[in-house]
């Protein structure tokens, strides 16, 4: 009787308990018939926390060392599905992690537990680089030369899946070609020079000689060649200066390629200018934290960042929201709605806030508070079908059946296709969470850079026009060398003020040099000769002819010369400047793959300690393929 008594009391107690439990509380902030129908219910199971992902971590850890590789395949299948049911698809330390492993077992000699930690260290985060390109140089070293180039497309087309890997190899290809292009400009400007030296040495004799003399007609050449040095300018300007003397001298297909090559140049600095900026700010709190959600990455030390920007930025609502939704995600609900009360004490109308708010009522089923954020965030933004859809999902928790029938129809009517959508693919967290677009977090990062506290801050550097970007002398400088360059061409040519080049001796010669009535084409000792070529003698015209060769031997050498150390100089001399300034873009491309190429922006995160240098070793063979190519004939345009 007593064990029947016993079990009446104990049956009625859980009764009541579970009546407790259903009581809505008296200030829920919800309609009465919400709160008469009760409220509150059972939170859904909360997903995984980081200390979940490090417990499964370790087992994978602990069986891979111990050689049980099926346990250790279980463990990181369970990490995976961890990971998984939190929204979580790239746990990038932890695949650096493993491919650690992989390495120190293929050094001690384990084959098979380096493939798994590898095989591993790939499905932890599918879009990193550095496992797939380990796994390519693993099957090259076992001569699998099939899977290691099967895994070197892979890795290739890992690089541009993930958004920080692809900026970077964007950013570094950039550079290094502009950089070339920049070295093969300048080398087009010196074989331009080096082929009408003589051109302007005569012009400038011609009117210093009478006043210096022959010695001061040295020095003023020197003086004029050398006129930015001279005035405590660089090289920068010493270049320009030349394009433009170069320009009065050239011919018409010299000048069409040198103009395209100031052009261009004047376009470089910019770019350098914008690829820094893009690379600075992708390093801000705000744009690291929107790159993680987006990507779905562990946090890494995203939060950390977030975490400092909320000292120097802490009445701005974005701060806040990203802190809640890594803690929302990492399953830490009271700081979660701390973080989002701190964002709608900064901005009252923030609609992320509210919807992550509302959401974090739902899951702890405090489903009053949660209607009452939805309702807050329909009245701040009444076109949100993602609102209205949330609202009706806690209003049928609640049994609010005919209200959460009205907003369906509602978030239905504003965009069926998403809402369809949401309905047949629900997720385990059933209300929908809004994310912090890169966009909008660049454009945040921006307008913090305006303010001098942002200067504590990564990634946040001194705010420009985009005006800045062009008004700079880097710019400035190759556009106005063009204009004046081109001005002063057409003004020499239009008065025939310049020297020309003899188109028999290659000497040069100006107006001054000739009598009235002569040959426009020879200088004025070719002139008398063959003006005269019955009554010359044979020595006269021998004496001419090794003149010519001379002069065309003079400058074949110094084009040589050059060309050791500016492969393409010799088709510049030869009049070819497209297809020099083309064999020294390829050159200097070349060689600064081989020293710097992956270097200004690293694309792998974890680089082989010892590694064969492939790409260096490749560039390098390239480059010297084309300077020997230049140099001894084997390139023809």
């Amino acid at each position: 009787m007593r064990t029947f008594a016993a079990g009446i009391v104990f049956l009625l107690s859980i009764a009541l308990a579970a009546r407790a439990q259903t009581v809505a509380p008296a200030d829920s902030g919800a309609p009465d018939d919400a709160a008469s129908s009760g409220d509150r219910v059972s939170p859904l199971p909360p997903p995984a926390t980081r200390s979940g992902l490090r417990g499964r971590w370790f087992e994978f850890l602990s069986a891979l060392n111990e050689d049980d590789y099926a346990s250790a395949r279980l463990a990181s299948a369970d990490l995976l599905r961890t990971a998984s049911r939190v929204g979580i698809s790239r746990l990038s330390d932890f695949s650096r992690a493993a491919l650690y492993q992989a390495r120190l077992a293929d050094r001690q000699g384990k084959a098979q537990r380096a493939d798994l930690a590898l095989e591993t260290a790939i499905q932890l985060d599918p879009e990193l680089v550095d496992p797939r390109w380990e796994k390519a140089r693993l099957a090259w070293g076992r001569r699998q030369y099939a899977d290691s180039a099967i895994a070197l497309g892979e890795a290739v087309n890992a690089l541009f899946e993930a958004e920080e890997s692809r900026r970077e190899f964007v950013s570094n290809a950039a550079l290094l070609i502009g950089a070339s292009f920049a070295l093969a400009a300048a080398g087009l400007v010196l074989a331009l020079m080096l082929r009408h030296s003589r051109r302007l040495y005569h012009s400038i004799r011609e009117r210093a000689q009478p006043a210096f003399g022959r010695r001061g007609t040295i020095a003023a050449a020197l003086v004029l060649l050398g006129l930015p040095l001279w005035l405590s300018f660089g090289p920068f300007w010493l270049l320009l200066y030349w394009s433009v003397l170069v320009c009065i001298h050239a011919g018409t297909r010299e000048r069409i390629v040198l103009g395209a090559a100031l052009l261009v140049v004047g376009f470089l600095g910019p770019l350098t200018k914008e690829i820094a900026d893009r690379n600075l700010i992708a390093r801000s709190p705000l744009v690291s934290a929107a790159v993680d959600l987006e990507e779905k990455k562990e946090e890494g030390g995203s939060v950390d960042l977030l975490r400092r920007a909320s000292e120097v930025f802490s009445e701005d609502p974005d701060v806040w929201f990203l802190l809640g939704r890594f803690a929302q995600r990492r399953d830490d609900y009271d700081e979660a709605a701390a973080d989002y009360a701190r964002a709608l004490k900064g901005d009252p109308k923030s609609f992320r806030a509210m919807i992550g708010s509302g959401n974090i009522h739902f899951w702890q089923g405090d489903l009053g508070e949660a209607m009452a954020d939805y309702r807050d965030a329909i009245q701040v933004r009444p076109r949100s079908a993602l609102a209205w859809y949330n609202l009706s999902l806690a209003q049928g928790d609640a049994y609010l059946f005919d209200q959460q029938r009205e907003s369906l129809a509602n978030a239905r009517r504003l965009s069926p296709r998403e809402v369809d959508r949401w309905i047949e693919s629900p997720t385990l967290a059933r209300v929908l969470s809004l994310d912090y677009s890169i966009e909008e977090a660049e454009r945040r990062s921006r307008r913090w850079t305006r303010e001098v506290k942002s200067q504590s801050l990564p990634g946040l550097g001194h705010a420009y026009a985009p005006a800045d970007l062009f008004f700079v002398p880097t710019s400035i400088g190759p556009w106005l060398a063009l204009l004046v360059g081109l001005v002063l061409g057409a003004v020499v040519r239009y008065r025939r003020w310049g020297a020309r080049e003899c188109a028999r001796c290659g000497a040069a010669f100006c107006r001054r040099c000739k009598v009235p009535g002569s040959a426009a084409l020879y200088c004025a000792p070719c002139d008398r000769l063959l003006s005269s070529k019955a009554a010359a003698d044979i020595a006269s015209q021998v004496a001419q002819s090794e003149e010519a060769r001379r002069n065309v031997r003079q400058r074949q050498r110094e084009a040589r010369w050059l060309s050791v150390v500016f492969p393409g100089a010799r088709r510049i001399s030869e009049g070819r400047p497209a297809t020099g300034l083309l064999i020294l873009f390829g050159f200097f491309f070349f060689v600064l793959v081989a020293l710097v190429g992956g270097r200004i922006y690293p694309v792998r995160s974890l680089p082989t300690a010892t590694y064969f240098p492939v790409r260096e070793i490749a560039a390098t063979v390239l480059a010297f393929g084309v300077w020997v190519g230049a140099n001894l004939g084997f390139v023809r345009s």
